[in-house]
């Protein structure tokens, strides 16, 4: 049988905690002033594997 994707259901519209609203603003102050660029990351063992194919193709 196929799989099949469950449909997005919208949340219960209660008020939004002190929590949820302090970051919204911390995250919405960070895109006004540019914020910090997140460096890039391969996933674990990518590098790894690189350097092991690497290594195989030299000798």
């Amino acid at each position: 049988m196929a799989r099949s994707k469950k449909t997005a259901s919208n949340s219960t519209r209660g008020k939004a905690s002190r929590k949820q609203l302090a970051t919204e603003a911390a995250l919405q102050s960070t895109q006004a002033t540019g914020g910090v660029k997140k460096l890039h990351r391969y996933r674990s063992g990518t590098v790894a594997l690189r350097a092991i194919n690497h290594n195989n193709n030299i000798s």
